[in-house]
């Protein structure tokens, strides 16, 4: 995924290692260093034209009250791919998640989805081409599993009701995430995991091309997790689709997701390749924590591993 770095109020701002680096808010300056290959991880997408990207950011900034969160961020997201919002709590991922969505505007700076202005497109638009699952939803509503999933289908009803393929859609989301058993259970009467995979699968079955992730497996437990990652890379790869995730999950971002926009550094967000950004000197400088990241046998990938010595410095 092509990332474009923050605009003209900063000059190139070098970082080692080919990810781009966004400067962040309160200092006072913007900068990005362009990679050497750019898109190679993603197929594309220059910062002006956007090169075909789903979504595209442009130096946006959002803050609360008088204290600026960020400013001058800016990536590209192609079709088909996927991207990480990864960083500690307090960071911003689920801000700039919920700017996509079209649930929060920016300060300054552009959300465009396919091509237009994300506020260009009237609601019931953006939930045909985006889904977002938030972190949570309230158990006491009630409603039941079946229920919550159904409610995935409401930009496809228009004012009707629902019929046989909404119905065979919400059954098959139900079986992607092996909650047909809890399906007429009120939403108060499962798990927290299952109430999170409820949340999913309504997002599944409003069928939009773009998934917006908030923190999906917080709740989920180890085959859940491995279940989540399975389901991005599906979903990516059999049906086409495009996925923001935000996460804390370093494991997560690293097999998933194509892409990371790190977050929580002083310096400021970094925008690159997953194996670009997730260095253990870039980690450390995120989660106040060095990280050492470990090959697993056969080319299997890496895990990533907190250090307990008290010091910051990871060893790759």
């Amino acid at each position: 995924m092509a990332a474009c770095g923050a605009g003209p109020a900063g000059g190139a701002a070098r970082n080692g290692g080919g990810a781009d680096r966004v400067v962040a808010a309160g200092a006072g300056t913007v900068g990005r260093a362009r990679r050497g290959a750019a898109g190679r991880a993603g197929g594309g997408g220059a910062c002006g034209g956007g090169g075909g990207a789903v979504i595209e950011v442009r130096d946006l900034a959002f803050g609360w009250g008088d204290a600026p969160l960020f400013r001058g961020l800016s990536f590209d997201v192609p079709p088909g791919e996927a991207l990480a919002l990864l960083g500690p709590n307090g960071a911003g991922k689920s801000t700039i998640l919920r700017l996509l969505a079209g649930l929060l505007r920016p300060r300054a700076g552009e959300v465009r989805l396919d091509g237009r202005p994300l506020w260009a497109f009237a609601p019931h638009e953006r939930a045909l081409r985006v889904a977002y699952v938030p972190q949570g939803i309230d158990p006491r509503l009630p409603f039941t599993v079946f229920e919550t999933v159904l409610m995935g289908r409401y930009a496809h009803l228009r004012g009707r009701w629902e019929g046989d393929t909404d119905r065979a859609v919400v059954r098959r989301a139900l079986r992607m995430m092996r909650l047909e058993a809890v399906a007429g259970r009120p939403m108060a009467e499962v798990s927290g995991g299952e109430r999170q995979r409820a949340l999913i699968a309504a997002a599944l079955a409003q069928e939009a091309p773009v998934l917006l992730l908030d923190e999906p497996t917080t709740a989920l437990d180890v085959r859940g997790r491995v279940e989540a990652l399975l389901l991005i890379e599906r979903l990516r790869r059999e049906e086409g689709r495009t996925v923001v995730v935000v996460t804390h999950d370093i494991d997560l971002a690293a097999r998933s997701c194509g892409r990371v926009v790190l977050l929580g550094a002083a310096a400021g967000p970094v925008v690159g390749s997953t194996e670009d950004v997730l260095r253990p000197e870039r980690l450390a400088a995120a989660f106040g924590i060095a990280v050492r990241s470990f090959d697993l046998p056969e080319g299997a990938g890496r895990v990533f591993v907190p250090s307990y010595a008290g010091d910051r410095e990871g060893d790759g």
